[in-house]
């Protein structure tokens, strides 16, 4: 031992072990701790004498002791997630009440109401709810999750907040006003017009019942109020004429849609399935034999002759007149050879001036299911006119085309005209 050790009492190690440290030559000084007592801590002795504490989770498990802190640790590590918060035991608890006793949900029904009928406190609560969606814009997510388990265990509930919905905005009109114009500022925005077009595209594909339910629910609203069903079609007319550039979308989606033959199947499977009703059926050949409606339709065609229809104006621009934009109609009964009679309005491609006669163009693809050429002269021969009918592949031969439509219209000046 060091001469400045010599003849002193060496102190005890802190770590309360009871035993003497040790003189350390290069500090020249005594020791804290005897060698590997310093990883005990200063609490060794009270930490040996004290019972090792369960974990708080209840597992069984004993609890190890934390260094750092210098007692025992309150849960084995990772075991305090296991344990729910009291405001997490409270969430619970209120909502299974909720469940179990609707006592407790119509007396907080009817505190929020009376609560709500202070426009200061509506305010109010509206700003502390924009403030805690600003503050963390995953809230709405997590309330609309909530909702939608709400509506699934309750179905119900959904039918009971809609009335509830609708009440208030009949006891309160401005408040309904004041909800649509905010929709519709929201709907002019490009990022929430697209993220809301998205969410309900994906929500149809992965619900195709909700896309049924919800087509069923909208034609019985529009079929209860037609005053709804006309303010639906003028709003959709100012958002078309104000936004052009959505008709071209529109019509470049249904150009996309005919591509998929399973598409054009689906489609006109559904169109026979409605035609085969008789309501739906008696329905539209009203709507069609309405002369204000016919005016509207053909005012919006805006059809223009193909290449071999513009070749026929040319040949014969005093003798035939272009209909196929819908200036001109016969009303017509079609005899099928099975026996069905069909009533339809008949748009030709020409109309010979002077004459009861018409021409059509046929392509072989779009008229390839069309009723025999015989059954269409036979009823127009009935409405009083005479039919030419061309089909694209005399297109072939165009002098004998020309010829076909000189001998109809009793004209020979195509042949001038060509020779030119």
């Amino acid at each position: 031992m060091c001469e400045i050790g010599m003849g002193y009492m060496p102190p005890l190690c802190e770590c309360g072990c009871g035993e003497f440290v040790v003189w350390n030559k290069k500090k020249k000084c005594w020791n804290t701790y005897i060698k590997n007592h310093c990883h005990r801590g200063g609490d060794y002795s009270n930490r040996v004498n004290a019972k090792q504490p369960y974990c708080q989770c209840k597992c069984g498990n004993l609890v190890t002791w934390n260094k750092s802190k210098r007692s025992w640790n309150v849960y084995i590590n990772g075991h305090q997630f296991l344990v729910q918060s009291t405001k997490e035991k409270a969430r619970i608890g209120f909502s299974e009440a909720l469940k179990t006793n609707p006592t407790i949900r119509e007396n907080i029904s009817v505190a929020q109401k009376k609560r709500y009928e202070n426009p200061d406190e509506r305010k109010k609560t509206g700003l502390a709810s924009k403030k805690v969606y600003k503050d963390n814009p995953n809230q709405h997510i997590i309330n609309s999750m909530a909702v939608k388990k709400a509506y699934q265990d309750r179905p119900e509930l959904y039918e009971k907040n809609s009335l509830s919905k609708k009440k208030v905005y009949q006891d309160r009109p401005e408040l309904k006003e004041q909800s649509s114009e905010n929709l519709v500022r929201l709907w002019q925005t490009p990022e929430f017009r697209n993220k809301t077009t998205k969410a309900i595209q994906n929500s149809y594909v992965n619900n195709p019942a909700r896309k049924e339910r919800q087509s069923i629910s909208q034609k019985k609203r529009f079929a209860d109020n037609p005053e709804l069903r006309e303010q639906r079609s003028l709003a959709m007319k100012s958002v078309y004429t104000s936004r052009p550039e959505l008709i071209e979308a529109k019509r470049q989606q249904c150009y996309k849609r005919f591509e998929d033959q399973a598409e054009r199947d689906n489609l006109s499977r559904i169109f026979k399935q409605y035609w085969n009703e008789p309501e739906f059926r008696a329905k539209m050949e009203a709507i069609r034999s309405d002369p204000e409606y016919i005016a509207n339709w053909i005012a919006g065609w805006n059809r223009s002759p193909n290449k071999p229809e513009s070749l026929l104006i040319g040949l014969f621009p005093d003798s035939v007149r272009y209909t196929g934009g819908g200036t001109f109609h016969v009303y017509i009964e079609l005899h099928l050879p099975d026996g069905t009679i069909i009533k339809k309005r008949k748009i030709p491609d020409f109309k010979v001036t002077g004459q009861k006669k018409v021409i059509e163009f046929n392509g072989n693809y779009p008229h390839r299911n069309d009723p025999p050429d015989y059954v269409l002269i036979d009823a127009l021969n009935r409405a009083g006119f005479e039919l030419l009918i061309i089909w694209e592949d005399e297109l072939k031969d165009i002098p004998a085309m020309l010829q076909r439509v000189s001998d109809f219209i009793g004209e020979d000046r195509w042949q001038m005209s060509l020779a030119i």
